[in-house]
């Protein structure tokens, strides 16, 4: 995949998030239809290389906002499901592409360390940013912030670094992460 290709693509999510908010039918259709296009482009090849996999790793975004669509739930629910559907893809592609996102069994002990500093800087969020509406995100935030920094991070940060250069890598995963959060 080219690099103004991937720049393209950024360009479109961001039409997309645009389109969700203003008619949530037309930025389904832009997904669906960036999604038919992806798919087509992946068909043509016999094996996946690094900008393939770049792709797929770019596909789980529009999978996950498609899905949130489909669901009639309430704004936590609908939450949830967004960032199981990222969880499971990133899994599933981390395990199938065989991807070590960095973690080892000596690191483990971080994880409830982080949740804790998590949950504890959601509140301090919570004191100065108010989440009245919606205080049952605070016990999210450890899942979504794992589930993003696997995503944008470990993902298609890493396989974009690869393909077009630690530079171009930061900021089109930094702008991918800015549209979706």
């Amino acid at each position: 995949m080219k690099k103004p290709i991937f720049i393209s693509l950024i360009l479109v999510f961001f039409l997309a998030e645009i389109m969700l908010g203003i008619n949530k039918y037309i930025g389904v259709l832009i997904y669906a239809l960036v999604l038919g296009l992806i798919l087509i482009d992946l068909e043509e090849d016999d094996f996946l290389i690094q900008s393939d996999k770049l792709l797929i790793f770019m596909m789980i975004l529009p999978i996950a906002r498609i899905s949130e669509m489909f669901v009639s739930f309430n704004f936590y629910w609908k939450t949830i499901i967004f960032y199981f559907v990222i969880y499971f893809l990133v899994l599933f592609y981390m395990r199938r592409f065989k991807i070590n996102p960095g973690y080892t069994k000596s690191k483990l002990w971080f994880i409830p360390l982080s949740i804790i500093i998590g949950i504890y800087f959601g509140y301090i969020g919570n004191h100065y940013f108010g989440f009245e509406k919606h205080p049952e995100i605070l016990f999210l935030l450890p899942f979504i912030v794992f589930s993003e920094e696997l995503l944008f991070r470990g993902m298609m940060q890493d396989y974009a670094k690869k393909e077009y250069g630690p530079n171009t890598a930061i900021i089109c995963t930094s702008l991918l992460f800015a549209i979706f959060s």
